[in-house]
């Protein structure tokens, strides 16, 4: 198609549109039917400016959703891998305890079983009923987690093994009672160990498959990653396409009418009048074409009043010419015939002179036309014990000392004696000292347990000493009993009586060397019937080859009932068991220790050991009131206490989580070890851009199109 053949072009001197195509009809000479668009007829009303400010802010706009989209998308699958993992983790976790105490429970089973000694076996079948508690808290744990189907399968397989381990035990233990030795190996032989090992092996696939589980989560949550960033790419590209569409159109339709405007204004600058163009834009650009239109019909308009001047001159020389002729053929005319003639040769002139100004104003109208186009020791003040055996020094009571000077008997002499200072220095010789629980429970048989330390605070060996424990007693005066003694260095040895006995052990040691301090730990049993309040330890002495016998200091136990006892247990469970250098730890991380007991837990402690370097404990609250190491808690209150921090090195850190207090009777719960907490190395640098990256990239380009296309 030719350009003069465009709609509204100037064509042979006059304003070109066919009719046919006016009206949606075929081109002519063509089988195509051009139709007016909505859209493009919408565009042309609107400013420049508008059209310009659309374009950029759709785009942005359009940018801002596609990566909101991305990022709420991503972070809902972050939190589902979150969540996969760290069930499987958690799941895997408590198997390896339920494992851990399964093999422990088996083979004091198999003890309790095989062992004559029915001390023995009564321990060790209490040890294992505490294992099998365990063991039933952490089944049900680890069947209220959100398990996958083959997990579940798996853990099915653990709890079918175990019942058969339990029904191979019960076995044992029926033909232990019965004394049936035989009976018993043959179980334990055929049935127990057999069964325990195919238990054992259910949990190892069960830990297995919960790792297989977490690994399987994260790589879900790489696909979905990288579906998203395909997604948001895509949907870049479609921003992109549009964006170029919509740059294009918005060219379009400003350099089209230019174009018309330009050539308008070039044929009025050539002299060319006829030119026109019809437009209904409502834009800076079509009140363009309007002036311009209105322009070119001014100066026909000019032009046409100046022909018409033109030819009244004309017409005027004509009527000269015919007067002239009449003049000279009339010679007789009068002299007021010469005179109307001269009047109109003065007419003729003004005439003439009004059509040349005329002339230059019109030929100043074409040139002007033409010109117009943004971030205590124990006091140890031992002082020596004045108040011999189990014996209490109450408040108020007297002491007498008395100081005997070299060479003199104790009659005779009188004097004063003064005593110059007290001192916490330990006497150069052997020492002894005990150590024992601050409460234990108000019941018949209670188990108590005192360690014992002694050490040659002298500059020389001291041979042969003897350490004499003798058996505390409760505040009315009863003896406890004996249960037991353990001893590394096996100097020390059980009462005469033995198990039950009230008399004293006794540690034969040959020689203590300079510094040297050894310990060993006694267990004995509080009176049976209703004691006392208290347990007095003070009736342990230590002597040796050239040095006075001492006594050690006196070591109290209260003796508590369930009303006025705490039970101070902890949980670890708000520890992450991984992390990454430079990665900061998740606010929710946290340790707790809560009060089971009936009665407040006085002097109480919560702490932890074993964090991995960087990582702090903050404050510790009790319902959200701040709480101090020392403190009271309530019975049934909980203390938490945050964790936070960044990781600074790798490794693996043994995290262990202890609480207690001053009545709390069951110190057996105070410290539980939390799963080991793995610190990876930070992650290396990323392969792909991220998602924001993407959008800086593909905004740059697009800014930089718009740019050169405008």
């Amino acid at each position: 198609m030719h350009d003069d053949d465009q709609p509204g072009a100037v064509k042979g001197g006059q304003e070109w549109f066919p009719e046919r195509w006016a009206a949606g009809a075929p081109w002519p000479g063509s089988g195509i039917f051009i139709k007016k668009i909505g859209f493009s007829m919408n565009l042309n009303q609107i400013t420049v400016a508008q059209k310009l400010w659309a374009l950029v802010l759709g785009l942005l706009v359009s940018m801002l959703v596609v990566n909101g989209g991305i990022l709420v998308y991503l972070h809902g699958v972050n939190e589902k891998i979150n969540t996969d993992v760290m069930t499987a983790q958690s799941g895997a976790t408590l198997a390896r305890e339920w494992r851990h105490l399964t093999q422990m429970s088996v083979e004091r089973s198999i003890v309790a079983a095989m062992s004559p000694d029915e001390t023995l076996a009564a321990q060790q079948r209490a040890l294992m009923s505490k294992g099998i508690e365990r063991i039933n808290v952490l089944q049900k744990q680890v069947g209220d987690l959100q398990l996958g189907t083959q997990s579940k399968q798996a853990l099915d397989a653990v709890a079918a093994e175990r019942r058969e381990t339990l029904k191979a035990n019960s076995a044992a233990q029926e033909a232990r009672k019965a004394n049936d030795f035989a009976t018993t190996f043959d179980i334990v032989e055929k049935q127990l160990r057999p069964a325990a090992e195919r238990y054992n092996s259910a949990q190892e696939a069960f830990v297995q498959q919960l790792e297989r589980q977490s690994e399987l989560g994260r790589e879900e949550g790489v696909a979905h990653r990288r579906q998203a960033y395909w997604i948001g790419a895509l949907a870049s590209a479609v921003i992109v396409a549009l964006g170029l569409f919509m740059g294009v159109a918005i060219m379009r339709s400003i350099t089209r009418p230019l174009d018309q405007a330009v050539a308008l204004a070039d044929g009025i600058a050539a002299g060319d009048l006829t030119g026109s163009v019809q437009s209904n834009r409502g834009d800076e650009l079509g009140h363009l074409l309007g002036a311009l239109n209105g322009m070119a019909q001014r100066l026909r308009g000019v032009v046409g009043e100046v022909r018409s001047g033109v030819e009244s001159v004309s017409t005027a020389s004509n009527q000269i010419a015919s007067g002239n002729q009449d003049l000279s053929s009339r010679t007789e005319q009068t002299a007021a015939n010469l005179e109307e003639t001269a009047a109109s040769m003065e007419e003729l002139t003004a005439t003439v002179t009004q059509s040349a100004d005329t002339a230059r104003q019109a030929n100043q109208l074409a040139a002007t036309a033409a010109q117009a186009a943004e971030q205590g020791g124990a006091v140890v003040a031992q002082a020596y014990d004045v108040a011999p055996g189990n014996e209490v020094l109450r408040v108020g009571d007297k002491v007498r000392l008395e100081a005997i000077a070299a060479g003199c008997s104790q009659s005779g002499h009188s004097g004063h004696l003064y005593v110059d200072n007290f001192t916490t220095a330990l006497p150069k010789g052997v020492w002894i000292t005990a150590s024992g629980p601050v409460s234990a429970p108000k019941n018949d048989g209670t188990e108590i347990t005192y360690t014992y330390s002694y050490t040659n605070n002298a500059s020389t060996p001291v041979t042969n000493v003897e350490v004499t424990p003798a058996m505390p007693q409760d505040s009315t005066g009863v003896s406890t009993s004996f249960v037991s003694l353990v001893d590394a260095k096996n100097y020390c040895t059980a009462p005469v009586g033995g198990v039950g006995s009230t008399g004293p052990a006794k540690c034969s040691i040959p020689s203590l060397a300079p510094g040297e301090t050894l310990t060993f730990k006694m267990t004995v049993k509080v009176p049976l019937g209703t004691p006392g309040d208290q347990i007095n330890n003070g009736n342990y002495t230590i002597g040796g080859d050239g040095v006075a016998t001492l006594m050690g200091a006196m070591v109290q136990t209260n003796l508590l009932d369930a009303a006025s006892s705490s039970d101070m247990t902890t949980n670890p469970s708000g520890l992450p068991p991984k992390g990454t250098v430079g990665v900061p730890y998740p606010p929710t991380a946290s340790f707790s220790c809560t009060n089971q007991g009936a009665a407040t837990a006085n002097n109480a402690i919560c702490g932890v050991t074993g964090l991995p370097p960087g990582v702090t404990v903050g404050q510790c609250k009790v319902n959200g009131v701040d709480w101090a190491q020392g403190d009271a808690v309530a019975a049934g209150e909980t203390v938490v206490c945050p964790v936070s921090g960044t990781p600074t090195a790798p490794g693996t850190s043994n995290v262990q989580v202890t609480t207690g207090a001053d009545n709390d009777v069951t110190p057996a719960n105070n410290q539980v070890a939390a799963s080991p907490v793995v610190i990876a190395s930070p992650a290396g640098p990323a392969s792909i851009p991220t998602l924001s990256e993407w959008g800086l990239i593909l905004m740059s380009g697009l800014m930089g199109i718009m740019g050169w296309g405008m």
